[in-house]
């Protein structure tokens, strides 16, 4: 929403929950969505029968993390396991499949 007030001059509605905005576009009451990339390609081809399609460039790109308690014994657990499936070419593989691309990553 940020975005969009500071970058466009639209009338601008926010919804509780993302499929009340994407039945709100299906039933022409709203003309676009603007959401995270993977879940609105999902819905696009798996929820709204073709109905709904993406279209656009990427606007802004968030990098995500795990989160664990403080001295967690899954984290060294968690960090391995990635970085086997990252040595393996595995996480390339899923990355592919679920996002359509190959993963833009900067390592530490």
């Amino acid at each position: 929403m940020d975005y969009l007030k500071e970058n466009t001059d639209a009338n601008i509605e926010a919804f509780p929950e993302i499929t009340e905005a994407y039945r709100s576009v299906l039933t022409e009451r709203t003309d676009a969505v603007l959401y995270d990339k993977p879940n609105v390609e999902y819905y696009a081809e798996t929820e709204a029968g073709g109905e709904l399609v993406t279209v656009g460039e990427l606007l802004q790109g968030e990098q995500y993390g795990i989160a664990f308690p403080k001295d967690s014994e899954l984290r060294d657990e968690v960090d391995d396991a990635i970085d086997s499936l990252k040595e393996s070419g595995e996480f390339d593989e899923i990355y592919e499949e679920w996002f359509g691309e190959a993963p833009d990553i900067e390592e530490e």
